[in-house]
């Protein structure tokens, strides 16, 4: 999570990065909502929840690499 939130200032500075900052956490407010909703549609469906879930660890696993791959090393540590 923190690393979510970090991304911003890193890359934008002053007005942008807290634009960038709400942004975030605008997509952190859908996703709780979405989660939920998905996890609860996909017990009903299945009868267990081990679906979802491993649809959110494949997105962790996916959404890292993104951000391995999209942002160089270089940019991010200077």
């Amino acid at each position: 999570m923190s690393g979510f939130f970090s991304l911003p200032a890193t890359f934008l500075k002053g007005t942008a990065a807290a634009t960038g900052f709400a942004l975030a956490c605008s997509v952190a407010n859908i996703a709780g909502l979405v989660s939920n909703s998905l996890i609860g549609w996909t017990t009903d469906l299945t009868g267990t929840a081990d679906a979802a879930l491993w649809f959110f660890a494949a997105c962790l696993i996916f959404n890292a690499v993104l951000v391995m791959v999209a942002f160089p090393a270089k940019l991010v540590n200077r």
